[in-house]
């Protein structure tokens, strides 16, 4: 009976899940300049053949990620080619999938109960919802996220060849977003718990054997990235060192005394920690966070008291532990905003822990069960006035007709290129060039705006500017500021149409 209970409550929250992934999703879509970008790129990689060998630059560093989420979109964008809605379905997808995994997987690292809890919790926390609403390569980084932590778990009782699967998963997250890599941290430590742990030499060997084979995966997946570095003097490899490996004010200045910077991260540690377990689920008032904090850390001790018997459920909290711990420590020794992005690959073992900590308050005294019944109060609350489905101002069909007016104007052999001035900081109008690609009236590419005989500068929400003291390097090589046509899209954006 109980487990008919918990499978048909697992089917609820799955309903959920999907409908809060799913719901109104095209008329909700902010399809901005990464989004455009990414479209366009595999547009091409579609019709014209042309594979690329670099992914999306970082914001920090200009450092080129790997083309995998180009490939990963190119099945889905040739469904709904022309329109972009085919990789944000598949994103929607994975992250249904991955709440069904929070419990499928999780069950065997911290219990059935505790991981129903989290799946239930993870279903509607509103950050994750709205990350998995639209197509970005960081998005997909909770999944992997999850299987690193369980394929930990299964080299932790002996299946070395999950050494194997770890590779997999670390190459991935490697090029959905350069702060995943701090996976590899906790994926270190495990690898030497692990082999100093073994006595016997055929042991070792085994284990060597399986993470070079780990190894030879994630440098395979490098080689789109090698080949393009080879063919660029090393200009990605530069920037990683530049960015990584030297420092390129990625890591806190600190000081030239070792004590004041270790104090320095240390201090940090505290903002890390709410943030990651806490501001993103349960909102940013920090005097509650810190208390949470100590809650949370004697809900885990009572927990693993509860189950101190129980070696497998032991290992799990282990390794949930390790996974948020070296993400706290990495993060403290980065010297920029932490975005909700770059620490997603966390939050489903951010959930998992959530689970464990309920289920141990909710075991361990009457006080425990209020504390549980106020956090879950708490967390509800914030969650469910923090999901938005609220129609996006201007929606990928004004994106189209916006395009489709500059298209009618655009003659068939005629050069031109197009500016947005837009808040949103996207100059090069990637989300218009994608439409604009697929009427088949593609605008210069930005090394051959000189050549232009016609622009467009679309400025959305009326953001003032002014043309002859623009900085916008389209705008300063165009011979001719005299507009040819003004014209207004109902609702939308003024459109300068300026000619030779």
């Amino acid at each position: 009976m109980k487990k008919k209970l918990s499978t048909w409550l697992l089917v609820a929250v799955l309903a959920v899940a999907s409908f809060l992934r799913l719901y109104n999703l095209e008329a909700t879509q902010h399809f901005l300049g990464d989004q455009g970008r990414d479209s366009l790129i595999v547009a091409k990689i579609l019709k014209e053949f042309d594979p690329v060998f670099i992914g999306p630059v970082t914001s920090i560093g200009n450092m080129y990620l790997g083309p995998l989420y180009y490939y990963f979109m190119a099945p889905w964008l040739w469904l709904s080619y022309p329109s972009p809605m085919g990789p944000i379905v598949a994103v929607a997808v994975i992250g249904i999938l991955t709440v069904w995994l929070v419990y499928k997987l999780g069950k065997e690292l911290v219990g059935k109960k505790p991981a129903l809890l989290a799946t239930i919790l993870y279903s509607f926390a509103s950050t994750v919802v709205n990350l998995s609403r639209f197509s970005w390569n960081p998005n997909p980084a909770p999944l992997f996220g999850l299987l690193t932590v369980y394929s930990l778990s299964r080299v932790w009782k002996g299946e070395a060849r999950h050494w194997l699967w770890l590779g997999v998963w670390i190459a991935v997250l490697s090029q959905l977003h350069y702060m995943h890599l701090l996976a590899v941290g906790a994926v270190g430590l495990v690898w030497l718990k692990m082999f100093f742990s073994k006595k016997l030499i055929p042991q070792r060997m085994r284990q060597i054997k399986f993470s070079l084979g780990a190894i030879l995966i994630i440098c395979l997946s490098a080689i789109p990235l090698v080949l393009f570095d080879i063919k660029h003097q090393g200009l990605n490899l530069q920037a990683f060192n530049d960015l990584v490996l030297s420092g390129g004010g990625i890591y806190h200045a600190g000081s030239s005394n070792a004590l004041q910077s270790a104090w320095q991260v240390i201090s940090e540690m505290h903002g890390r920690t709410m943030g990651i377990m806490f501001e993103l689920f349960l909102g940013k008032v920090r005097w509650l966070n810190t208390l949470l904090i100590f809650v949370f850390g004697w809900g885990v001790w009572q927990w693993r008291q509860q189950n101190i018997k129980n070696s497998s459920l032991l290992i799990g909290l282990n390794l949930l532990l390790v996974m948020v711990g070296v993400g706290i420590v990495g993060t403290s020794l980065y010297g920029h905003s932490v975005f909700d992005h770059y620490i997603s690959y966390l939050f489903p073992i951010v959930f998992l822990i959530y689970g464990l900590v309920l289920m141990g308050l909710w075991k361990w005294s009457i006080l425990g069960k209020l504390m549980s019944l106020a956090l879950l109060a708490w967390f509800i609350w914030f969650n469910v006035n923090t999901l938005s489905f609220k129609p996006a101002g201007w929606q990928i069909n004004d994106l189209i007709a916006t395009s489709q007016t500059i298209a009618f104007r655009v003659g068939s052999n005629e050069l031109y290129t197009i500016v947005l001035i837009s808040p949103s900081g996207d100059l090069h109008g990637m989300n218009y060039k994608y439409f604009l690609y697929t009427l088949g009236q593609e605008p210069l590419e930005f090394s051959r705006i000189e050549e232009a005989q016609t622009l467009f500068v679309i400025n959305e929400f009326d953001v003032p500017y002014n043309l002859a003291s623009s900085p916008v390097r389209e705008i300063q090589v165009f011979p001719n500021l005299q507009p040819d046509e003004v014209y207004r899209m109902p609702g939308g954006p003024e459109i300068v149409v300026l000619r030779k």
